[in-house]
This record gives structure tokens, C-alpha cells and sequence, in this order.
């Protein structure tokens, strides 16, 4: 037994130690005659009432925001550095006030559980350091006060992932605490109170707290709100939040499953004695078998994130993390290359100088599974009268030197660089040296210092190189005929063994007109696709699959403009991304812009 005592030091109720054991089974409390009802037996029955309710909403309900309480707390960014806003959600009293079940527990909040009214904000939560008697408080709730914010990173290209979560416990209030549990006509205490308590709180990690943190409280529930990525200035902006809420939970009814299934699938759908689906084969495998076949899913083009411009002779890749980079010429008055990464999957950061050239004529980027990052331009000199190739990379956080790919000498200009690496992180780069209409390559072995010399491809090839890697690990070059339109489009494939490439062979895909842009790319399942422009607004897409002749020519996209400096790249699962430049208005104003086309969902 457990005695309690006022905060006068006189005596007060005695409460039983409890005796509800979930695993007992017991579902009722049968009460007999001449048998005492004691206050345990009171509370056991409570117990049960209370665990097979919160086992259902937990167990058949689940975590989330009621269907039409959407706003119930979420977090509301207000561009300061130290705080943000908590949305009520819902009005004032408990059966309409905004909600959230938490671990099987109903947990509602209204605007007259923060100190002020008006200002429901993280800081104007009573337990906050910043509020007078947290500290007091905390100690009656038994309980750490919430912590400020944590103090943002001092690197400009650090993110750092904070979640703001909801605490959420249950407590004993006793008639010392809340005078109005002593019933004043007996002048005696009645029952005393289980009291649900909540806060929000934020930490610096992915997720909330689970067992073996130091922040982990025993019979606390925790479920995420919001992430935060906080970037050096520490300011919480609309961008950098991230709502984590599961809204719309409501139990569906019979009507509401046979509604989604006849819209997804027909009238005619349904399921199998078992209840398993009577689909033999999932939605997901057909949708992607049809990808596959070469019928791709398209999307876009629509405009990427880059804002410095004009720009011209984009270049994007993926590194070894799934984040995009995102290169670029920004020519005003000079030619300058600019760049953009993500550090997330989805936050850019700011767009930045890389360096400033004279007369960039190409661009072209990959990504290698070290983690690197291989940029690669073709630069003429001050006087227009040559170009070479140079490079650098990206590696630990940082560009390391420049170095050259290519000297050339006077009356010689290498242009329309591509470039691609293999699962070993070798890196080829191919160009055109427009003296001699003649395809060279050079092919680099994990860092700058160590690389073949330059490789003549082939005089047979006409127009900009476009390099891929296949699914076998190898690599190929496209490029047109150079006997003139009508053309081929020619493939040459690179011969490790022999450090080699061997003769061009025709695709089967033949070019009528002109002026020509191409760009490609090898999909995991073998097949290739080769992008072209004809000098119309629009981009013309064929694609080869193995021992097949090539897909009849598909339009992927109708632009504004004619587009220009036509170049792709693909993701970890396959799926292709073009980027090309079109010229719009008298100011001959440029927006860079991107096609994908989806293999695998």
C-alpha cells in the first residue's frame, strides 16, 4: 500500500497497491455477496475498461489525426530561430477539441493549455525553460522541462535533422494538488484522478525516443510532428519543415472499401474465399512490366531549381547518396559555372560559383560509389583560338584542384564533353575535336593522376558524344553518322581489355533533319534510349531493347522553345532524366528545364 500526504503534513487517503496484470486475462470483475468491494478491486476494474479500449484504438485504430481535424497540432514554421507555432485544431471543448491518438491513447489540445491563449508556441508551453515555475512544474509532473531548440551548426553547408514530438504520459492527481476533489458538503476527499499529460518537445535526430536513450522515459508514448532541417542561420522557415503527422484516420466502412476497389479495378473485382485479393499478379508488376517494355512513364518537363541564370550547358548527376547535383553556364559578362546540390533526397542548398571560364562550350558531371562527384568542361582561351577539357572533383566535402583532360594546340577546339563512371569507379570522358570531326576518350582510374592518355574513338562520328554506362558495366558512345542527314545514329563500345573502343555500329534509329542535339542512357533491364532534337520544340525519344529492332520514334515532350543543350542522367532505380535550356521572349530570357521519363516506381 501507498500512503499519501497533504502538503500540510496531515494525513490523506490510503490507495492500494495496483493489482492489474495485463496478461492475466482477466476481462470482468464479478462482485460477490458478503465479499468487501475494496479499492483495488475499484481500480482493477478500471484497468481492464482502460487497457481493452487503448489496445483496440492501438492495435486495430492506430497512430494519427482524426478525419476533419487535420490542423490538430500541427507545427506551423514562423521564421524564427528559436520557436514555432502549435495549431489547435479544433474548439475548446473535449469532444470537438483537435486531437491525436498517440500509442492507443486519446490525447486532445486546446488553446487554454499554453500560458497564453493567443500565443500557442513552443516556448509559451508552461513546462518550457523560458516559462517562470517550469522547474516547480516539472517536479510535480515528475518530468524534465523542455529545452530550447538546439543551437544551430556553425558549417554554412551543414543540415541538421531536428524532430519535434509529442510526450505523452498519464499521472495520479491527489485532492492536495486539486482542491476541488474534497467534497465540501462531507468536507472528506473523494477519488483521486488519472490526469493524461502532454508536451512537445524537439531533439536533434531522425526520429523520436526509444528505449536506451537518455531521453527515454519509461511509460511515456512518443509520436513524431514535424522535421526540422536546420541550417546554420537556424532559421525555421516553411522550407525547412516538414510535417510527419498521419492525417485522416478514420475506420472505413464496407462502403468505403468496395467504392476504392470498384474505382480502382472495376465492379467486377473482389476478393477470394481467403479475403486475399483476386488479382493474380500485383498492380505494381503489371504498371511496371509496361514501364519496362519501353513505354515510359512520362513527367514534364517542368522547371528545375536553379535560379542564377541565364544558363546554358546543363549537367546533373546523382552521388552515391541519392542526392542530385545539378551544374550549369551563367553567361552574363563572363562565362561563369554554377552549381546546386541536395544534402537530403530533397534540400537544395543555396546555388553557388564553382569558378569562372572564358567560352564554355559543354558540361557534363557523374557520380562515383566512393561518393565523389566528377565535373568536366570544354574552355576556350582568351583569344578564341583553341579549347580544352579540364576537370575536378568533389570529394570529403570539397572541389579539389583543377586538371586538364585534354591540350590541344592552336586551331584545335575539344567540345560537347560527356562523361560516365562503372561499379569500379572508373571514369570515362568522351569529346569532340572539332578540328578533325574525330571523337576523343580518356578514361581515369578512381582519381585525376591516374588515367590512360588520349584515345581516339572514331572519325565516323558526327554531332556531340553521348556516353553511357550499361547494365553489363560497360561503356558506350553515341553519336550521328558523319556522311550527312538523313543519318544513323552510330553505337561504339569500349574494350577494356584491349583499352579500345571498337567500330561504330548503326542503332537502327535514323535522324531526317536538323539542327541535332543527343542525349542517352542504358537502363537497368538492358534497353537503351537515345533523346534527340530536330530544331523543333519538342524532344523525340527511340528505345532499343536487346536483339530488337528500336521502338518506333515516341514525342516525349512539346517545349515553349526550341530546347537546347540537350543532356541526361538516371537515378539509382533506372529512371531517366533529361536537361535542356530553352530561349524564351524578346530578352531571349533561358529556363532550365528537366523531362523524366519513369522505368521503375
Amino acid at each position: 500500500m501507498s500512503l499519501k500526504f497533504d502538503p500540510e503534513g496531515g494525513e490523506m487517503a490510503i490507495i492500494s497497491e495496483d493489482t492489474f496484470n495485463d496478461l492475466s486475462r482477466y476481462v470482468s470483475l464479478r462482485l460477490q455477496q458478503g465479499v468487501p468491494l475494496v479499492d483495488a478491486d475499484w481500480n482493477e476494474m478500471e484497468d481492464i475498461r482502460r487497457f481493452e479500449l487503448r489496445a483496440f484504438l492501438k492495435w486495430f485504430v492506430g497512430d494519427g489525426i482524426p478525419d476533419g481535424l487535420e490542423d490538430s497540432f500541427r507545427i506551423i514554421a514562423t521564421g524564427a530561430d528559436n520557436n514555432f507555432n502549435i495549431s489547435v485544431g479544433g474548439g475548446n471543448e473535449g469532444l470537438n477539441a483537435g486531437r491525436y491518438l498517440v500509442d492507443g491513447l486519446d490525447v486532445f489540445i486546446t488553446a487554454g493549455m499554453f500560458v497564453s491563449d493567443i500565443d500557442t508556441s513552443f516556448t509559451n508551453q508552461q513546462l518550457h525553460t523560458s516559462q517562470p515555475g517550469a522547474a516547480q512544474l516539472a517536479e510535480i509532473l515528475n518530468v524534465p522541462v523542455i529545452t530550447p531548440i538546439p543551437d544551430p551548426p556553425e558549417n554554412p553547408d551543414e543540415i541538421v535533422i531536428l524532430t519535434v514530438y509529442l510526450d505523452v504520459w498519464e499521472r495520479l492527481v491527489m485532492p492536495a494538488e486539486e482542491p476541488s476533489l474534497v467534497l465540501p458538503s462531507l468536507g472528506t476527499e473523494s477519488c483521486a484522478r488519472l490526469r493524461r499529460e502532454w508536451v512537445i518537445r524537439v531533439r536533434p535526430s531522425s526520429d523520436v525516443p526509444s528505449s536506451g536513450d537518455s531521453d527515454y522515459l519509461p511509460e511515456h508514448s512518443y509520436i513524431a510532428l514535424a522535421e526540422i532541417r536546420q541550417d546554420s542561420t537556424g532559421l525555421i522557415t516553411p522550407e525547412r519543415l516538414t510535417d510527419r503527422r498521419r492525417l485522416g484516420l478514420k475506420v472505413p466502412s464496407q462502403l468505403d472499401i468496395t467504392q476504392l476497389t470498384n474505382d480502382a479495378f472495376g465492379s467486377s473485382y473482389g476478393f477470394n474465399g481467403r479475403g486475399q485479393p483476386a488479382l493474380p499478379i500485383s498492380m505494381r508488376e503489371v504498371i511496371n512490366a509496361i514501364l519496362r517494355g519501353g513505354r515510359p512513364a512520362i513527367i514534364g518537363p517542368d522547371e528545375l531549381l536553379a535560379i542564377e541564370g541565364p544558363h546554358s550547358n546543363p549537367a546533373t548527376s546523382f552521388d552515391a547518396n541519392g542526392n542530385q547535383w545539378l551544374f550549369w553556364v551563367r553567361g552574363v559578362a563572363a562565362n561563369e559555372i554554377w552549381f546546386q546540390r541536395q544534402i537530403d533526397g530533397q534540400t537544395w542548398l543555396p546555388a553557388a560559383l564553382l569558378r569562372n571560364t572564358n567560352v564554355t562550350t559543354g558540361l557534363s558531371a557523374t557520380g562515383t560509389s566512393d561518393g565523389a562527384i566528377w565535373i568536366f568542361w570544354s574552355d576556350e582561351d582568351e583569344a578564341g583560338t583553341r579549347a580544352d577539357i579540364f576537370g575536378q572533383v568533389f570529394r570529403n566535402g570539397v572541389f579539389g584542384p583543377e586538371f586538364t583532360v585534354s591540350n590541344s594546340i592552336a586551331g584545335q577546339f575539344n567540345r560537347s564533353v560527356s562523361t560516365q563512371a562503372n561499379n569500379s569507379n572508373q571514369v570515362m570522358v568522351v569529346w569532340q575535336n572539332s578540328s578533325t570531326s574525330t571523337f576523343q576518350s580518356r578514361l581515369y582510374n578512381g582519381e585525376p593522376a591516374v588515367a590512360t592518355g588520349v584515345i581516339d574513338v572514331s572519325s565516323d562520328f558526327a554531332v556531340a558524344p553521348a556516353l553511357v554506362i550499361s547494365a553489363d558495366n560497360q561503356f558506350h558512345i553515341h553519336g550521328l553518322d558523319s556522311n550527312g542527314l538523313p543519318a544513323s545514329i552510330l553505337r561504339a563500345t569500349w574494350q577494356a581489355d584491349i583499352t579500345t573502343w571498337n567500330v561504330p555500329t548503326p542503332t537502327g534509329v535514323s535522324i531526317t533533319a536538323g539542327p541535332l542535339e543527343l542525349a542517352a542512357a542504358d537502363d537497368p533491364f538492358g534497353g537503351t534510349w537515345l533523346l534527340y532534337t530536330n530544331g523543333e520544340v519538342s524532344i523525340t525519344g527511340s528505345y532499343l531493347r536487346p536483339n530488337n529492332p528500336p521502338d518506333p520514334p515516341l514525342v516525349l515532350a512539346e517545349t515553349s522553345a526550341a530546347p537546347l543543350n540537350l543532356t541526361s542522367t538516371q537515378d539509382s532505380e533506372g529512371n531517366l532524366q533529361a536537361t535542356f535550356v530553352t530561349i524564351v521572349g524578346p530578352g531571349l530570357t533561358t529556363t532550365l528545364q528537366r523531362l523524366r521519363l519513369i522505368s521503375s516506381i
